[in-house]
């Protein structure tokens, strides 16, 4: 398979992109003749969607493990969306304070770190509180496990870059700048942040 092709070849690790695509599917599913169902039952899909996504990560992460103990498997994203997520299910949102509920421990010793683009800025737009702190409240449980975080925000000012890595420094996260939503540079490090 594809994956071992990855580690005979030398690799460290792989990033997991679009992980979270399990949402799309659920929310397919929603727009596509199921939009009368009860809110349970939309729950009920994102949930197995969520969960099949979830097992698929863990059990490359095993096959991975398997072969080479310190390969690492970081997933971008694992959000909760229609109350499923991957590394927790759902928030309680209390003015601006959430709290992750359902905690997917399994999966989350299961990964190596985890990715998240677009925390702090949506380009050079700050994102709101609520946003913020949904963000980093789901990345705290991976740091929390002492796992790394990677951010990759899109400020194309200096001063918002500055800010973006004061702030995920602030959290204990590896910030990485860029405004090329195609990867193809990420700025250095600006020496001239205040």
């Amino acid at each position: 398979n594809k994956l071992n092709i990855i580690i005979n070849s030398g690799y460290d690790g792989v990033m997991l992109d679009t992980v979270d695509s399990h949402i799309s599917l659920s929310n397919q599913a929603i727009s596509t003749g199921l939009n009368d169902i009860s809110g349970s039952a939309i729950s009920a899909i994102a949930t197995s969607n969520a969960g099949s996504m979830r097992s698929l990560i863990m059990n490359l992460s095993t096959v991975a493990k398997a072969s080479n103990s310190d390969f690492m498997i970081i997933p971008n994203g694992g959000m909760p969306s229609n109350s499923a997520g991957l590394l927790a299910d759902s928030f309680v949102d209390g003015t601006n304070n959430l709290t992750p509920t359902g905690i997917h421990t399994d999966y989350i010793n299961a990964i190596d770190g985890t990715l998240k683009e677009s925390v702090f800025y949506l380009n050079d737009t700050v994102r709101s509180v609520t946003d913020q702190n949904y963000a980093t409240e789901m990345l705290d449980l991976v740091t929390g496990a002492g796992k790394p975080v990677f951010i990759l925000d899109f400020p194309t000012n200096n001063s918002n870059r500055c800010t973006m890595l004061t702030n995920a420094d602030d959290k204990g996260y590896n910030a990485y700048p860029t405004s090329d939503s195609a990867f193809n540079s990420i700025y250095s490090y600006p020496t001239s942040c205040p």
